[in-house]
């Protein structure tokens, strides 16, 4: 049984499972078991994000399932977050170019044409992204 949905107010009223499965703390190899799990028992909204460091096993989990025929694509719910980077931490912030090269990158591990939400993960940056 999937999670009930939320409707976000879009132009095309696009549902967000009210329940998600996050991947935080998982190595590239317990994301494979656990997400694959995880949508077979019913899971729709999967969460990721670059910093986790396991897109690679996330991505190979819902190909798995999509294959399998467990769900469609247009039945899940794909979260994924950038790290804008901190100069206090020695890491250069992230320009809207790299954000972008950057979400190319991750759809590339996920093993998808595109994400349902890209979040910035973290806005402890000082610098805004160019618009």
């Amino acid at each position: 049984m999937a999670s009930p949905n939320t409707t976000l107010h879009s132009t095309n009223s696009t549902g967000m499972p009210l329940l998600g499965f996050g991947t935080y703390q998982m190595s590239e190899e317990q994301a494979v078991g656990s997400v694959y799990e995880a949508i077979k028992s019913g899971f729709r909204h999967i969460d990721s994000a670059e910093v986790y460091g396991n897109e690679v096993g996330t991505g190979i989990a819902i190909a798995k399932a999509l294959q399998d025929n467990i769900v469609t694509r247009q039945e899940l719910f794909i979260t994924t977050k950038v790290f804008p980077g901190y100069k206090h931490w020695g890491q250069i912030e992230k320009s809207f170019d790299q954000t972008s090269e950057t979400l190319k990158n991750q759809l590339e591990k996920l093993q998808l044409e595109y994400v349902d939400l890209y979040l910035i993960h973290a806005t402890i940056s000082e610098m805004r992204l160019e618009q």
